[in-house]
């Protein structure tokens, strides 16, 4: 944080570095108060505003502590030096790298591309147990599972996400949903989504491409067009 420089900067002797990290660090707390006030409305409706705000407040934290405890070079303290230059790294292998602060912009990218592959299944399924819920019986979704199994199916909640693909194969459950595209179109990305959500719970250290999200993607913005409501 720009904060942290400016008090820095600050301590060692007025500057026109510290006047301009300062005004910097203010500009900073604009962006925060902006992103508190206004930025719940660019996530899905089932965040809700607590959980937004414990998000960003741990998010913060987070980013203040790793950069205090960040190691730079060898014994050296996170940060800039006297002169307000990024340190140098001295460790081995990485004699030229630039040891700086871990900012919450960099938490929230790395944030954005571990979980939004997981918000946009969480999407997804609740668009489907909410459209089945409304208009399929509930002795209809107790039919698409084991018979030992039906008694604790109370809901399209108590459903696994490959289940659905049997229920809306029956033609008078699909005809109940009264959506106005192919059954086999929607039923093929639905099994195209199934799958990368299988390889999504693996838990792959690797980042997700855009081309492995299109399965979810593809079939969220089909919910989203046959039924809008959320």
């Amino acid at each position: 944080m720009e904060w942290t420089y400016a008090i820095h900067a600050l301590i060692v002797g007025p500057s026109l570095l510290g006047i301009i990290e300062l005004i910097w660090g203010l500009a900073d707390l604009v962006i925060v108060y902006t992103c508190l006030r206004y930025g719940r409305a660019e996530f899905p409706p089932f965040l809700t505003r607590w959980m937004f705000l414990a998000w960003s407040a741990l998010l913060l934290a987070v980013s203040f502590t790793v950069q205090l405890l960040r190691p730079c070079g060898r014994g050296r303290a996170p940060g800039r030096s006297r002169t307000g230059r990024p340190r140098r790294s001295s460790r081995a292998g990485r004699p030229n790298g630039s040891c700086g602060l871990i900012t919450a912009a960099d938490l929230t990218v790395q944030f954005g591309t571990r979980v939004r592959p997981f918000v946009l299944v969480e999407e997804i399924e609740q668009r489907l147990r909410r459209v089945v819920d409304q208009h399929i019986p509930l002795e209809r979704l107790r039919a698409t599972v084991p018979r030992h199994r039906a008694s604790r199916v109370r809901s399209a909640a108590n459903l696994t996400f490959g289940a659905y693909g049997h229920l809306l194969r029956v033609p008078e459950n699909w005809a109940a949903l009264g959506w106005g595209i192919d059954q086999e179109y929607f039923l093929t990305a639905l099994e195209e989504c199934r799958n990368f959500r299988n390889s999504l719970m693996h838990f792959s250290p690797d980042p997700i491409t855009d081309e492995q999200l299109r399965p979810a993607q593809g079939l969220l913005e089909l919910l989203r067009s046959v039924d809008p409501q959320m």
